[in-house]
């Protein structure tokens, strides 16, 4: 029979994995629904694993026979020897962590973590969180500050805010600087009514009006260009025409979404594997891009930096679609940049204000009122699956009251 290697070992030792170079143990404790993971200090190797296997047995008994609930402080002193001592040492709060956790991965942090961490510390600021105790953190803390915030932000960001301090805290307990999340005992939110105005797309007409308002030429290109592809606007300030095939006799032709400009200028990868994808055009599209070949195709390619995850990067030579003054690539992601002058043109074109991301709404609505199959523009649009689809545009997903006689036609054709 052939020898286990210590990988086969590791696997059949459940509730034993490798965390940084140490053993780290799982188990429930009977007053929390999740289970802790907590470090045991020993060096992740073949000759300690029947220790930690050891470890983690004594643990579970403690746990059966009620030495936990009896005196739970000796029971973390008894398995968990050395990480008292540090604690005991060492006062971490909220905002340390916070600090700890950004230092160790600042390389492969997104410009967009580290603004939804700058964003969180503010809100753990404002809800008297920030400076308290870590070990002193308690669900009770986290369901205050929580149900607060509802009161005066969407409950979608305060939920977002939870699932970045929900990390934090999770590495706390993983370090053993504390016992356990809180947020593991923290209720539910109870999701805000959801208005009509949360999806509210471009009809024909006032997209018509939008552009008889706007100055500025290649602008229109952009806006059209978003309404009829449904790219996000840091997608399409990230194209090239090395990106773009098309056939003008015929009016086809697709685009390769590979990047995406973030919010300090940088040309990243998409975050998921759904976000890279091929976008098939329209002919109005193949239009606006023949258009905006007369001011950006010939012109010579640039050197730029692409960045990948890890911090690595490599340089591509690119012509970009869509330039700012003095043909520079743009560094902003957002449609416009001059302050209001999206809302004044809204304005002057008598229209409900709403971002310039419901472009992409627009696109979506337009292609579910042309009967696009769902899972075709989930593709177009980026998504893992066509779920978003039937969540976010369903009142826009025809019905079908003739359906039965469709299907009826095409099975009589198979």
């Amino acid at each position: 029979m052939a020898k286990l290697s210590y990988a086969d070992k590791l696997k059949a030792a459940k509730g034993i994995s490798e965390f940084k170079g140490n053993f780290r143990v799982q188990f429930k404790l009977p007053d929390l629904n999740s289970a802790v993971r907590r470090s045991l200090g020993i060096m992740a190797c073949e000759e300690n694993l029947e220790t930690a296997i050891a470890s983690l047995s004594a643990i579970k008994r403690d746990i059966a026979n009620g030495a936990y609930r009896i005196d739970p402080d000796n029971f973390w002193a008894t398995h968990f020897p050395n990480s008292v001592k540090v604690e005991s040492v060492k006062v971490f709060t909220v905002g340390s962590i916070f600090d700890m956790y950004e230092e160790e991965n600042y390389a492969d942090l997104t410009e967009s973590l580290k603004s939804k961490f700058k964003s969180c510390k503010t809100w753990a600021t404002k809800n008297k969180l920030i400076n308290l105790n870590i070990k002193e953190v308690t669900h009770k803390h986290l369901n205050k500050a929580r149900k607060s915030s509802a009161k005066e932000l969407a409950v979608s960001t305060v939920i977002e805010y939870s699932q970045t301090l929900r990390r934090i805290l999770e590495l706390a307990a993983e370090d053993a600087i504390i016992e356990y999340n809180p947020f593991v005992k923290v209720s539910k939110l109870v999701p805000d009514e959801k208005l009509d105005e949360d999806v509210l797309p471009f009809t024909k007409e006032e997209l018509s009006s939008l552009l008889d308002v706007v100055h500025v030429p290649q602008t229109k290109v952009m806006i059209e260009f978003l309404a009829w592809t449904g790219l996000r606007p840091g997608e399409m300030k990230g194209l090239a025409w090395e990106d773009i095939f098309i056939d003008e006799k015929n009016l086809t032709g697709r685009i390769d979404v590979k990047f995406n400009l973030d919010r300090k200028g940088k040309l990243k990868t998409p975050k998921t594997r759904s976000g890279k994808r091929t976008v098939e055009l329209l002919p109005t599209t193949v239009k606006l891009l023949i258009e905006q070949k007369k001011r950006s195709f010939s012109l010579p390619a640039i050197d730029e930096v692409i960045h990948l995850k890890h911090g690595k990067t490599k340089i591509v030579s690119r012509r970009r679609v869509f330039l700012s003054r003095e043909n520079k690539p743009f560094k902003r992601p957002e449609l416009t940049t001059a302050p209001k002058q999206w809302a004044n043109w809204l304005k002057e074109a008598n229209l409900v204000h709403r971002p310039p991301y419901q472009l992409r709404h627009t696109y979506a609505s337009r292609m579910l009122k042309a009967e696009a199959n769902h899972v075709w523009l989930a593709k177009q649009m980026g998504h893992a699956d066509w779920g978003m689809i039937r969540i976010i545009y369903g009142k826009w997903i025809d019905e079908g009251s003739d359906e039965i006689n469709k299907v009826a036609a095409n099975l009589a054709l198979l």
